[in-house]
Protein backbone atom coordinates (compact mmCIF):
# COMPACT_ATOMS: atom_id res chain seq x y z
CA UNK A 1 0.00 0.00 0.00
CA UNK A 2 1.43 3.08 -0.97
CA UNK A 3 1.08 6.69 1.69
CA UNK A 4 -1.53 7.87 -0.74
CA UNK A 5 -3.56 4.97 -0.57
CA UNK A 6 -3.20 4.99 3.34
CA UNK A 7 -6.73 5.96 5.14
CA UNK A 8 -7.74 7.22 8.78
CA UNK A 9 -11.33 5.48 9.16
CA UNK A 10 -13.31 6.83 12.45
CA UNK A 11 -16.13 4.89 14.04
CA UNK A 12 -18.80 6.94 15.50
CA UNK A 13 -19.77 3.89 18.27
CA UNK A 14 -17.52 0.96 19.45
CA UNK A 15 -19.36 -1.84 19.65
CA UNK A 16 -18.95 -5.08 18.41
CA UNK A 17 -19.19 -3.94 14.20
CA UNK A 18 -16.76 -0.72 14.89
CA UNK A 19 -14.47 -2.99 16.59
CA UNK A 20 -14.61 -5.34 13.58
CA UNK A 21 -14.38 -2.86 11.23
CA UNK A 22 -11.29 -0.85 12.78
CA UNK A 23 -9.54 -4.79 12.77
CA UNK A 24 -10.03 -5.29 8.97
CA UNK A 25 -8.76 -1.53 8.62
CA UNK A 26 -5.94 -1.83 10.26
CA UNK A 27 -4.94 -5.05 8.76
CA UNK A 28 -5.10 -3.75 5.62
CA UNK A 29 -2.82 -0.91 7.13
CA UNK A 30 -5.22 1.99 7.48
CA UNK A 31 -5.65 4.05 10.75
CA UNK A 32 -8.39 3.89 12.86
CA UNK A 33 -9.85 6.72 15.19
CA UNK A 34 -12.78 4.68 17.83
CA UNK A 35 -15.15 7.11 19.32
CA UNK A 36 -18.55 7.14 21.93
CA UNK A 37 -20.36 9.20 23.71
CA UNK A 38 -18.58 8.73 26.74
CA UNK A 39 -15.15 9.92 25.55
CA UNK A 40 -12.18 8.95 24.40
CA UNK A 41 -10.97 7.97 28.05
CA UNK A 42 -13.82 5.11 27.98
CA UNK A 43 -12.10 3.67 25.17
CA UNK A 44 -8.02 3.42 25.83
CA UNK A 45 -8.00 -0.11 26.60
CA UNK A 46 -9.69 -1.46 23.64
CA UNK A 47 -7.27 0.91 21.22
CA UNK A 48 -4.58 -0.91 23.57
CA UNK A 49 -5.66 -3.77 22.51
CA UNK A 50 -6.07 -3.57 19.00
CA UNK A 51 -2.38 -2.43 18.40
CA UNK A 52 -0.29 -0.28 16.25
CA UNK A 53 -2.62 2.21 14.01
CA UNK A 54 -4.97 2.75 16.77
CA UNK A 55 -6.27 5.86 18.70
CA UNK A 56 -8.85 7.43 20.51
CA UNK A 57 -10.74 10.76 20.23
CA UNK A 58 -13.93 12.79 20.50
CA UNK A 59 -17.13 12.41 17.96
CA UNK A 60 -16.13 15.12 15.85
CA UNK A 61 -12.01 13.78 15.97
CA UNK A 62 -13.83 10.87 14.16
CA UNK A 63 -16.44 12.71 11.94
CA UNK A 64 -13.16 14.51 10.52
CA UNK A 65 -11.74 11.15 9.54
CA UNK A 66 -11.08 10.40 5.88
CA UNK A 67 -13.99 7.94 6.41
CA UNK A 68 -16.80 8.07 8.98
CA UNK A 69 -18.36 4.95 10.07
CA UNK A 70 -21.52 5.24 11.79
CA UNK A 71 -21.49 2.50 13.81
CA UNK A 72 -24.67 2.47 16.29
CA UNK A 73 -28.45 1.01 16.65
CA UNK A 74 -30.56 2.72 14.28
CA UNK A 75 -32.25 4.08 17.39
CA UNK A 76 -29.29 5.78 18.44
CA UNK A 77 -28.28 7.95 15.37
CA UNK A 78 -29.83 10.52 16.57
CA UNK A 79 -27.93 11.12 19.96
CA UNK A 80 -24.73 9.97 18.04
CA UNK A 81 -24.83 12.68 15.91
CA UNK A 82 -26.08 15.68 18.17
CA UNK A 83 -23.80 17.80 20.05
CA UNK A 84 -22.48 19.63 17.08
CA UNK A 85 -21.37 16.93 14.87
CA UNK A 86 -20.73 18.13 11.79
CA UNK A 87 -20.82 15.23 8.66
CA UNK A 88 -21.49 17.93 6.07
CA UNK A 89 -19.83 19.41 3.22
CA UNK A 90 -17.40 16.05 2.55
CA UNK A 91 -16.26 16.70 -1.15
CA UNK A 92 -14.75 19.47 -2.57
CA UNK A 93 -16.43 19.38 -5.88
CA UNK A 94 -20.51 20.87 -6.38
CA UNK A 95 -23.06 18.22 -7.15
CA UNK A 96 -22.78 18.07 -10.79
CA UNK A 97 -19.07 17.43 -10.81
CA UNK A 98 -19.70 14.02 -9.01
CA UNK A 99 -22.66 12.62 -10.57
CA UNK A 100 -21.08 11.71 -13.69
CA UNK A 101 -18.67 9.45 -11.62
CA UNK A 102 -21.76 7.62 -9.93
CA UNK A 103 -23.16 7.06 -13.38
CA UNK A 104 -20.24 5.29 -14.99
CA UNK A 105 -20.52 2.60 -12.37
CA UNK A 106 -20.94 -0.92 -12.86
CA UNK A 107 -19.35 -3.68 -13.96
CA UNK A 108 -17.87 -3.58 -17.18
CA UNK A 109 -17.71 0.07 -17.07
CA UNK A 110 -16.36 2.81 -14.62
CA UNK A 111 -16.07 -0.41 -11.88
CA UNK A 112 -16.98 0.74 -8.06
CA UNK A 113 -14.32 2.74 -6.90
CA UNK A 114 -13.70 0.28 -4.57
CA UNK A 115 -10.51 -2.66 -4.47
CA UNK A 116 -10.71 -3.76 -7.22
CA UNK A 117 -8.54 -6.66 -6.57
CA UNK A 118 -11.22 -8.03 -3.75
CA UNK A 119 -14.22 -7.44 -6.34
CA UNK A 120 -12.42 -9.66 -8.91
CA UNK A 121 -11.70 -12.12 -6.66
CA UNK A 122 -15.41 -13.18 -7.39
CA UNK A 123 -15.20 -12.46 -10.59
CA UNK A 124 -16.95 -8.91 -10.98
CA UNK A 125 -14.88 -7.54 -14.04
CA UNK A 126 -14.22 -4.45 -12.06
CA UNK A 127 -11.61 -1.89 -12.99
CA UNK A 128 -12.11 1.68 -11.34
CA UNK A 129 -11.54 4.75 -13.50
CA UNK A 130 -9.58 7.57 -13.19
CA UNK A 131 -11.43 9.73 -15.50
CA UNK A 132 -15.31 10.41 -16.51
CA UNK A 133 -16.09 8.08 -19.27
CA UNK A 134 -18.13 9.44 -21.82
CA UNK A 135 -19.39 6.24 -23.34
CA UNK A 136 -21.21 5.76 -19.77
CA UNK A 137 -22.94 8.85 -19.23
CA UNK A 138 -26.30 7.86 -20.17
CA UNK A 139 -28.48 6.01 -17.64
CA UNK A 140 -32.16 5.85 -17.13
CA UNK A 141 -34.91 4.12 -14.99
CA UNK A 142 -35.05 0.77 -15.82
CA UNK A 143 -31.51 0.15 -17.16
CA UNK A 144 -29.80 -2.76 -15.84
CA UNK A 145 -26.07 -2.70 -15.41
CA UNK A 146 -24.64 -6.16 -14.76
CA UNK A 147 -22.34 -7.16 -11.90
CA UNK A 148 -20.11 -9.72 -13.07
CA UNK A 149 -20.84 -12.13 -15.75
CA UNK A 150 -22.34 -14.57 -13.96
CA UNK A 151 -24.22 -12.29 -11.33
CA UNK A 152 -27.43 -10.46 -10.85
CA UNK A 153 -27.81 -6.84 -12.75
CA UNK A 154 -28.52 -4.20 -10.64
CA UNK A 155 -31.51 -2.39 -12.00
CA UNK A 156 -31.92 1.64 -11.78
CA UNK A 157 -35.14 2.82 -9.94
CA UNK A 158 -34.28 6.35 -9.25
CA UNK A 159 -32.09 8.22 -11.70
CA UNK A 160 -32.21 12.26 -10.56
CA UNK A 161 -29.57 14.09 -12.31
CA UNK A 162 -27.45 15.72 -9.51
CA UNK A 163 -29.26 14.30 -6.76
CA UNK A 164 -30.50 10.65 -6.33
CA UNK A 165 -29.43 7.33 -7.99
CA UNK A 166 -30.39 4.16 -6.48
CA UNK A 167 -30.43 0.47 -7.55
CA UNK A 168 -32.35 -2.48 -6.58
CA UNK A 169 -30.93 -6.16 -7.22
CA UNK A 170 -32.92 -8.13 -9.93
CA UNK A 171 -33.54 -10.77 -7.30
CA UNK A 172 -34.81 -7.80 -5.24
CA UNK A 173 -32.56 -8.74 -2.43
CA UNK A 174 -30.33 -5.82 -2.42
CA UNK A 175 -30.75 -1.96 -2.25
CA UNK A 176 -27.53 0.92 -3.20
CA UNK A 177 -28.77 4.30 -2.82
CA UNK A 178 -26.37 7.37 -3.76
CA UNK A 179 -27.78 10.77 -2.39
CA UNK A 180 -26.00 14.00 -3.05
CA UNK A 181 -26.60 17.41 -1.30
CA UNK A 182 -24.69 20.54 -2.26
CA UNK A 183 -23.07 22.54 0.55
CA UNK A 184 -21.28 26.19 0.55
CA UNK A 185 -17.90 24.41 0.08
CA UNK A 186 -19.29 21.09 -1.44
CA UNK A 187 -20.81 18.22 -1.71
CA UNK A 188 -22.38 15.30 0.98
CA UNK A 189 -22.65 11.92 -0.50
CA UNK A 190 -24.75 9.64 1.79
CA UNK A 191 -24.39 6.03 0.43
CA UNK A 192 -26.72 3.70 1.74
CA UNK A 193 -26.79 -0.25 1.13
CA UNK A 194 -29.56 -2.28 2.58
CA UNK A 195 -29.60 -6.36 1.98
CA UNK A 196 -32.21 -8.75 2.94
CA UNK A 197 -30.47 -11.84 4.30
CA UNK A 198 -32.43 -14.90 4.27
CA UNK A 199 -31.67 -16.73 8.07
CA UNK A 200 -30.20 -20.03 7.53
CA UNK A 201 -28.69 -20.83 11.28
CA UNK A 202 -26.50 -19.25 13.54
CA UNK A 203 -23.36 -19.52 11.66
CA UNK A 204 -24.16 -17.84 8.64
CA UNK A 205 -25.96 -15.08 10.73
CA UNK A 206 -22.76 -14.64 12.47
CA UNK A 207 -20.79 -14.81 9.32
CA UNK A 208 -23.22 -11.64 8.12
CA UNK A 209 -22.94 -10.21 11.00
CA UNK A 210 -19.34 -9.74 12.01
CA UNK A 211 -17.44 -10.66 8.39
CA UNK A 212 -20.25 -9.58 5.32
CA UNK A 213 -21.53 -6.26 7.27
CA UNK A 214 -18.41 -4.60 8.54
CA UNK A 215 -16.41 -5.69 5.00
CA UNK A 216 -19.00 -3.83 3.08
CA UNK A 217 -18.83 -1.10 5.12
CA UNK A 218 -15.44 -0.74 4.34
CA UNK A 219 -15.58 -1.20 0.51
CA UNK A 220 -18.44 1.26 0.89
CA UNK A 221 -16.02 3.76 2.27
CA UNK A 222 -13.07 3.19 -0.38
CA UNK A 223 -15.79 4.02 -3.05
CA UNK A 224 -16.90 7.24 -1.26
CA UNK A 225 -13.07 8.00 -0.73
CA UNK A 226 -12.39 7.09 -4.33
CA UNK A 227 -15.28 9.64 -5.56
CA UNK A 228 -13.87 12.92 -4.15
CA UNK A 229 -12.08 15.45 -6.14
CA UNK A 230 -9.89 16.44 -3.17
CA UNK A 231 -8.89 14.42 -0.49
CA UNK A 232 -12.05 14.44 1.51
CA UNK A 233 -14.00 12.12 2.58
CA UNK A 234 -17.95 11.84 2.54
CA UNK A 235 -20.29 9.96 5.31
CA UNK A 236 -21.99 6.08 4.46
CA UNK A 237 -24.63 4.78 6.22
CA UNK A 238 -25.50 0.86 5.73
CA UNK A 239 -28.32 -1.24 6.95
CA UNK A 240 -29.11 -4.56 6.98
CA UNK A 241 -32.15 -6.70 7.75
CA UNK A 242 -32.68 -10.34 8.10
CA UNK A 243 -35.61 -12.07 7.06
CA UNK A 244 -36.88 -16.01 7.84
Amino acid sequence: MSHNDKLTIGTIGAGRVAQTIARLALAAGHEVILSNSRGPESLTDLADHLGAGASTGTVNDAARADITVLAVGWDQVPAALGNGVDLSGRIDAPPAAVWPWLVQMGSGRGGAYTYDWIENLFGLNMHSADRILAEFQHLAVGDVLPLGPQGPGMRVQICDPGRTLAFRSTEADWVWTFRLAGRAHGTRLVSRNRSAVTYSGPARWLTNRLVVEPGSLIMDGACCWASRSEPSPCSSDQRFSTHS
